[in-house]
């Protein structure tokens, strides 16, 4: 028999697992087009909690993939939905992410890195990951509270590619 034989029985689980079930993990998902050399600009406030982040970044054609702290945006807008994985939770996220923004200082850069694709841009399915095909296997962030973050792709191909972000999110005082 699976479960509880008793109550001195005890079930321990994993710290994010933990989350979902307390209603305090979210997700975060963009995909779309990018067309040749477009850049795309998601803008992360943390608003009043330290945000632990992880996150992925797939594209269909070579790209360049950085993230900014501390960077300043004179105008937002397209909030992005934040969604909570414990969907019987009334709990709400503190972190907002906004897909158009207008950034007037880019901040310290966290992340430089590049994704390698096939040339032939958005065509077929071959789409290449940034990290690993998993977001409980990729490095995890704290993001500082009260503090805004920019995750930039730039499509670095003369041709439209596809790009997908998602990422999870849990906060802490």
């Amino acid at each position: 028999m699976i479960g509880y034989r008793n109550i001195l029985d005890v079930k321990t689980i994993d710290r994010i697992h933990a989350e979902v079930h307390d209603g305090d993990l979210y997700s975060i998902t963009a995909y779309g087009t990018l067309t040749a050399n477009q850049v795309l600009r998601l803008l992360m406030d943390t608003k009043t909690k330290n945000q632990h982040f992880f996150g992925n970044v797939f594209t269909s054609g070579p790209s360049i993939v950085n993230m900014y702290e501390d960077c300043y945006a004179s105008t937002t807008a397209g909030l992005v939905s934040v969604i909570n994985k414990n969907r019987v939770s009334a709990n709400v996220a503190v972190i907002k992410v906004y897909s158009t923004v207008a950034i007037t200082t880019d901040g310290t850069m966290l992340i430089n890195s590049m994704i390698v694709g096939n040339t032939g841009g958005g065509t077929g399915v071959n789409v290449v990951a940034s990290e690993s095909d998993s977001i409980r296997n990729t490095s995890e962030w704290i993001l500082k509270k009260n503090t805004n973050y920019q995750l930039v792709i730039t499509n670095t191909a003369s041709v439209p590619i596809f790009f997908n972000f998602i990422a999870e999110t849990y906060g802490e005082e």
